[in-house]
């Protein structure tokens, strides 16, 4: 993972943690390299936004 990866994934991890937003979870998973299988972060990302748009959700307690 290079270092602007690393650099995002703490990020978004930090605020996360801080906000509870799954926002910056989605944003991660969106930019995680899943190891060759390239599909799967943005499929993770969609159903996360998808049950946080019909569930109403903002963060996660």
């Amino acid at each position: 993972m290079s270092l602007s990866k690393e650099i995002l994934m703490a990020t978004c991890w930090s605020e996360y943690r801080k906000t509870k937003d799954i926002a910056h979870l989605i944003r991660a998973v969106e930019n995680a390299p899943f190891f060759g299988q390239s599909e799967m972060g943005p499929e993770i990302a969609r159903l996360l936004a998808k049950v946080r748009i019909s569930k109403g959700w903002r963060q996660l307690v």
